[in-house]
């Protein structure tokens, strides 16, 4: 479908539910469309819609859906949507949209799915979007939003199974009951400005699958209770300011599959335990300051696709056992203190020079 939404559909007071996502409807969104009185779900997703949302919305007291994502809307999210006392989903993402969000969205009772993300909203988060405790979905990523990230994130959202808030200008300290929500099962923050230490006082949580905190000012050591993240499959701390060892606790993480710890101050040597995360397919230590050897343990690894330990201060020799991780398709020890034979066997047979550059006491293929 293209062209312009009908003004004519305003008529159909008896509709409960209007679906017309994914056309290419242009135009604004039509102010008759507040006539609807019975309408529960407005899906107008996936379209060329432009102007601002209009006010005739306000009309709209039974809507439970509200989806507009992947428009050309632009204008502020009018205070009138926080006055919708049955809405569940407000999906706006992607758009071109401006301004502060309401602080009284955190009114909406029912309120699940919160989406504002790639548009470019401005100002603070809102400390209250929990205010009664429904909210599931928490997706501010791809904005301008500054400030810190709402102590009440942590302590008043039960039900959260969504946090995105990255790429933003998010500064400050991570809340520190953010991690241990019972509910939360991803938790991103990446390229905005955060400081200070990754929370200690983790709980242990069945949940969490996903941990991105790359891209900010993170210092001081990762904290051991982060290996109470039992479920965690995704850990992603690099470009911080990390320090001290890799914890040797991380063994615990037994569904693990990628690592970055890339980008940090972190010293030590590199934990043997790491071998018994038997699902890692990605591992990046690179640009850090570990010593020690490359651990024997990880030869463990059966799945292991993608290894970086260049640019460090690792010593001593290539494990030969390494040639039995047939799953091994990038290999980089670039730029390290290595010495002896680079094995020839198995997937290192595939690897070039760039992958061993940098280490004066290695022989073979360089």
């Amino acid at each position: 479908l293209s062209g312009n939404i009908p003004p004519g559909l305003g008529n159909l007071t008896n509709l409960d539910s209007l679906f017309l996502q994914i056309n290419s409807l242009s135009g604004p969104v039509p102010p008759g469309l507040g006539q609807l009185i019975n309408l529960k779900s407005l899906d107008l997703s996936n379209n060329l819609l432009s102007g601002h949302i209009p006010v005739e919305l306000a009309n709209l007291r039974s809507l439970e859906l509200l989806n507009l994502f992947r428009n050309e809307i632009h204008g502020e999210v009018p205070s009138f949507i926080a006055g919708l006392p049955s809405l569940k989903v407000l999906s706006l993402w992607e758009n071109n949209m401006t301004g502060i969000v309401p602080t009284q969205l955190g009114l909406l009772q029912d309120l699940v799915t919160l989406d504002l993300s790639s548009n470019s909203f401005v100002g603070p988060i809102p400390p209250d979007l929990c205010a009664h405790g429904q909210l599931e979905m928490l997706v501010l990523f791809n904005n301008h939003f500054s400030g810190y990230i709402p102590e009440s994130l942590g302590t008043n959202c039960p039900n959260l199974v969504r946090i995105r808030l990255g790429q933003n200008n998010l500064s400050g300290s991570i809340p520190t009951g953010l991690m241990s929500l019972p509910s939360l099962q991803i938790l991103e923050a990446p390229l905005n400005q955060l400081s200070g230490s990754i929370p200690g006082q983790i709980h242990y949580n069945e949940k969490l699958g996903r941990l991105d905190l790359s891209g900010n000012s993170l210092t001081n050591p990762i904290p051991t209770s982060i290996c109470n993240l039992s479920a965690l499959q995704t850990l992603l701390l690099q470009g911080n300011m990390l320090s001290s060892q890799i914890p040797w606790e991380i063994s615990s993480l037994k569904h693990l599959s990628k690592l970055d710890l890339s980008g940090n101050l972190l010293n030590g040597s590199i934990p043997a335990s790491l071998g018994q995360c038997g699902d890692l397919t990605y591992i990046d230590l690179s640009r850090n300051n570990i010593q020690g050897s490359i651990p024997t343990d990880l030869e463990s690894l059966g799945v292991l696709d993608y290894l970086n330990l260049s640019r460090n201060q690792i010593s001593g020799v290539i494990p030969s056992s390494f040639q039995q991780i047939q799953t091994l398709t990038s290999l980089d020890l670039s730029y390290n203190n290595l010495s002896g034979v680079i094995p020839d066997g198995g997937q290192f047979a595939t690897f070039n020079a760039s992958s061993f550059i940098g280490n004066q006491g290695l022989c073979g293929v360089q």
